[in-house]
This record gives C-alpha cells, structure tokens and sequence, in this order.
C-alpha cells in the first residue's frame, strides 16, 4: 500500500498484475526457496503429506495464494508474522510452517531454536525482483542497470554466502552465521536509497553549481 501511495520509491518484491499497475519491475535479482518448517523431533514430510496437518503460513505474502493453489488439500491457518509461526511450531502448536527459506532462517537464529528443523521445499520460490514507481523511469534506468551489470557469478557467489541451503539441520546452519541474510538486505537497501537520492539530489547540486559560477551566490 505505502507504494501505491508513493511512499515508498523502490521495492524488492515478487512481480504481480496488481504490483504492475504502479510499479516498475527489474528482473528477477534472487530466487528463495518457500520451504517446510517442523520441529526436529518430527518426521520429514512433503507438502502433499500435510494434508490433515496443523499447517500455519504468514498472512499476505505474495507466494500464500500460490501455495493454496499449489496444495488445495492443506488446510493453512494465517499467522501475522513468520516469527509467529516459528513459535508456534517450536512449541507444538501446530505442525508444520511453510514460509521463505530466508527469513524462517533468521528468525530461528534471532530466537536462538534449535528444536526446529526443515523438512524440505514446497517447490515454489520467490523470484525477486525491484519494483521502481512507474512515474520515474529514469530511476528504473539506474537501477536496472546496476543489476545488470552484476555477474551470474557473482549472484551465485553471493546467494552462497547470505541465503542458507536446503540441506542440513537448522543448528547446522546456525554455524554458517545466517544472520548475515540480514545484514545483506540491509545492505541492499542502503545501496538503493543512495542510489534514489543521488538520482535525486545530484542534477539539482550540479545545477546550482552552474548557476553560481555563471551569476555568483
């Protein structure tokens, strides 16, 4: 909503219909996994064997209504964060939470759980993208191009790092130190409000700059 009411200039977001109506959309930057969530004591399960099962996944989220079209036989009950949920399965009260691989991750390492484990992906992922105003294509210029110029490579190398694999235990991943998932995104976001303001600002100083050497202060 603030986007649409151009309070927020640059999103990092999944591209919908309704999203397009007022914004702009790079390619997709990042590719996270929506995965299962159970305790560690409980047995791996498939989305198609949670059927019957306590299932929660976060309220409004853009892969919640591909997970309900995906898997109609899940009866899903809506939780107003993924941190919620995360609780709520540590303590047994439901069984199973499905939410990005990411922020499950650094939610578990924030409480410090080690009762918790993923069980495996739901096969949908979060294809990310910037989502830039449509009214300042100048910006979405800036911007698509800095993405572009950044490597495979460098993408891969850098999804090594910051975002955990699906493999092994959650206090296996706790020792990769997934809180960096954290600092990464703040880190994308400092890069992109600069970006914004010297976008921004930089025209508007440069000519000053020129009307003072031309009239004086």
């Amino acid at each position: 909503q603030l986007a649409q009411d151009r309070q927020v200039d640059v999103l990092s977001a999944m591209s919908n219909e309704a999203r397009r109506k007022f914004l702009t959309f790079t390619r997709s930057h990042m590719s996270i996994p929506v995965v299962i969530t159970v305790r560690g004591d409980a047995p791996d399960v498939t989305p198609e064997q949670l059927s019957g099962l306590r299932v929660v996944t976060p309220e409004g989220y853009g892969y919640v209504a591909l997970l309900e079209q995906k898997y109609p036989d899940v009866d899903f009950t809506y939780v107003s964060t993924v941190e919620e949920g995360v609780i709520d399965v540590s303590t047994g009260e439901v069984d199973a939470l499905m939410a990005s691989l990411a922020i499950t991750s650094y939610v578990i390492s924030e409480l410090n759980l080690s009762n918790l484990k993923i069980a495996g992906s739901t096969g949908i992922s979060l294809n990310l993208g910037l989502g830039v105003r449509d009214d300042w294509p100048e910006l979405f210029s800036i911007v698509d191009k800095a993405l572009s110029s950044i490597s495979q490579q460098e993408k891969l190398a850098v999804r090594s790092k910051w975002v955990p694999s699906l493999t092994g235990t959650l206090s296996e991943r706790d020792e990769r130190d997934q809180r960096n998932t954290w600092w990464l995104l703040l880190g994308a976001v400092a890069i992109f409000l600069a970006v914004l303001i010297g976008a921004l600002f930089l025209p508007r100083l440069f000519s000053d700059e020129v009307l003072t050497r031309n009239f004086g202060s």
